[in-house]
């Protein structure tokens, strides 16, 4: 995969979190903005998520239980990729 030049406004670095990282969705667009970003990613999943890299931060939680939801400030970009 050859990485896309970022326009100028996109070099300062986002947080972007994604739920439901742990399907087959989240996981490929985790992989994508991994190759293609030099944004921190949060992964919201209910279990272990199998990428591991130094920009991927995993975020347990289960979003039908509003407590067990870690407190998450300054996200620029969310994808809700859960399905149920």
């Amino acid at each position: 995969t050859s990485r896309m030049a970022l326009p100028y406004w996109r070099k300062k670095m986002k947080k972007i979190l994604v739920t439901g990282a742990s399907g087959f969705v989240g996981k490929k667009l985790i992989q994508y903005l991994l190759e293609n970003t030099n944004d921190e990613i949060f992964a919201l999943t209910r279990s272990q998520l199998s990428i591991q890299h130094s920009r991927l931060k995993l975020v347990q939680g289960d979003l039908l239980k509003f407590n067990s939801l870690p407190k998450l400030e300054h996200i620029d970009y969310a994808f809700y990729l859960v399905h149920g």
